[in-house]
């Protein structure tokens, strides 16, 4: 793993690295790695967007966007724990979106996973709508099953 100079948060060159990996994968991404990283600059640890695969399809490709071995770990441990939940049975399965691929470069980490259909419940920690009781039930005994792993 390439560190950043003293001073930078964001790998040095992470998002031409990252449109090589995603034009390998045949990912046509909605927000590209370089207008994400113009907007957030280096405020957030990763970068992710919806992309159109060759055949078709939507995904979710993920990238590590910061220079440090606290945000590696983080990544790498998302990436593992996204591997288990996976190849357990439910609920983790069946509420877990599928990791697709995942891989290493010189400099960065990556994965693709499914893409939800549905909409999330919420963004930036404020719920955007109520989960029906039976949802909130259902979240709430996969998570208690998570803490108990």
């Amino acid at each position: 793993m390439r560190l950043a100079p003293l001073g930078n948060l964001v790998i040095p060159g992470v998002a031409p690295d990252i449109a090589r990996v995603q034009a390998r994968l045949g990912l046509v991404p909605q927000v590209s790695a370089q207008t994400f990283l113009a907007k957030v600059g280096d405020t957030k640890h990763r970068y992710v967007s919806r992309c159109a695969t060759r055949a078709g399809a939507t995904v979710a490709f993920y990238a590590r966007l910061h220079a440090n071995r606290d945000a590696q770990v983080k990544f790498l441990t998302e990436i593992r724990l996204l591997r288990y939940f996976r190849r357990h049975q439910p609920p983790f399965a069946a509420v877990v979106p599928k990791l697709l691929a995942w891989g290493r470069t010189p400099t960065f980490e990556w994965f693709t996973r499914e893409y939800p259909l549905a909409p999330p419940l919420g963004s930036s920690r404020r719920l955007a709508r109520q989960p029906s009781q039976t949802v909130a039930a259902a979240i709430g005994r996969t998570v208690a099953q998570i803490g108990a792993i």
